[in-house]
């Protein structure tokens, strides 16, 4: 398992976390990975699509690093989740309602609509052409989208 990020400090963090787990992390650009073609069976991205300049280069490089016939899963915040579901997940967690506050307005702040993300995966040039979205996964005021590399390659 291989985690990239472009942040130093994200890194020995995660470095830190992991300590004794089969995990190597890099610091990296997800729009220029030092990977080869066809690398990996799996590729997750967890909480950092809303950060993307250029999203369909970072999709790209994504498909490009990823086995042909594999799975990648994209996971961020959900810009359109009911309070309810956001109230609902915070309380089951034990948050309190000030917390619940402070949660809802990071959620607006960084975070991506459904019709953002399908602007992004509609655009001309994204190699993605099978991918499902799905709000609200598991409870949580998250999206995940699944994108499958087809068997045959552009």
């Amino acid at each position: 398992m291989i985690g990239i990020d472009v942040s130093e400090d994200m890194i020995r963090i995660a470095r830190k976390n992991a300590e004794g787990k089969n995990v190597k992390f890099l610091v990296g650009d997800a729009n220029k990975m030092p990977f080869e073609d066809d690398s990996f069976d799996l590729v997750v991205s967890t909480g950092s699509l809303h950060h993307w300049r250029n999203p369909v280069n970072v999709l790209n490089e994504i498909y490009r690093v990823l086995r042909p016939g594999r799975k990648a899963l994209i996971y961020d915040l959900w810009g359109e989740a009911p309070k309810e579901l956001l109230r609902g997940k915070l309380t089951e967690l034990g948050y309190s309602f000030t917390a619940g506050l402070i949660a809802y307005g990071i959620v607006r702040m960084h975070s991506i609509t459904s019709s953002e993300l399908m602007k992004i995966l509609r655009e001309e040039g994204n190699f993605f052409k099978e991918y499902t979205i799905e709000e609200g996964w598991k409870s949580y005021p998250v999206v995940k989208v699944t994108l499958l590399k087809s068997l045959k390659t552009i």
